[in-house]
């Protein structure tokens, strides 16, 4: 087994599986969850990302955040929390992550110090999945704003991390594509914050 240990080998192997990933997605409609299985597929089959270094909806407790984000989040939804929650703080939940090989096959909630800072790569998705209603800038930018947050945090820790932004515009219709100026507009954000990018739009006519 070949290990990963570095954001550089990293964003290789997600180059690697990108054009496997947009392959599917010319191939299949489905929900948003969906697409995230047949990416991580892609990753574990083009990008040879050990199974061991990668982690699918990998939920993490910060309870103390530092970012500004996180702590308005944390914020938020403190009223919707039992008072005898175990769980205090937020809980980001990427959609995949890419391990460094330290993480030692453990990123389980309770391992959340161990997770945090042993994370290669983040990534989170975003699919058109609606009918009769085109995916907008805001609804990716708030993912954007997310990872940025999340890298703050794990910077907080001492350690760095790779954000990445997927948006895959799989609209059969016209109509319901995304519209450029969106794509301008929350692809300029992700600039502004370093968060790498990786768009497609269906071939769909």
């Amino acid at each position: 087994m070949v290990w990963m240990n570095s954001m550089e080998e990293a964003i290789f192997a997600v180059e690697n599986a990108w054009p496997g990933i947009t392959q599917d997605a010319e191939e299949v409609s489905a929900s948003e969850l969906h697409y995230q299985a047949m990416i991580y597929n892609r990753l574990r089959i083009d990008g040879g990302i050990p199974l061991k270094q990668l982690g699918m909806n990998v939920k993490m407790l910060i309870k103390e955040p530092v970012s500004l984000f996180f702590q308005e989040e944390a914020e938020k939804t403190k009223s919707m929390r039992s008072v005898y929650s175990p769980y205090k703080g937020i809980q980001p939940t990427p959609d995949i992550v890419i391990f460094n090989h330290s993480i030692d096959i453990d990123w389980r909630r309770s391992n959340s110090d161990t997770t945090m800072v042993n994370m290669l790569s983040m990534i989170e998705v975003k699919v058109s999945e609606f009918t009769e209603n085109r995916l907008t800038a805001s609804d990716i930018i708030k993912d954007i704003h997310k990872l940025a947050a999340h890298r703050e945090e794990v910077e907080s820790l001492g350690a760095t991390v790779l954000p990445i932004m997927m948006v895959i515009d799989a609209a059969h219709d016209e109509s319901n594509k995304m519209l450029s100026t969106s794509i301008d507009e929350y692809q300029n954000v992700a600039y502004q914050n370093r968060i790498k990018v990786f768009h497609h739009s269906s071939s769909y006519e």
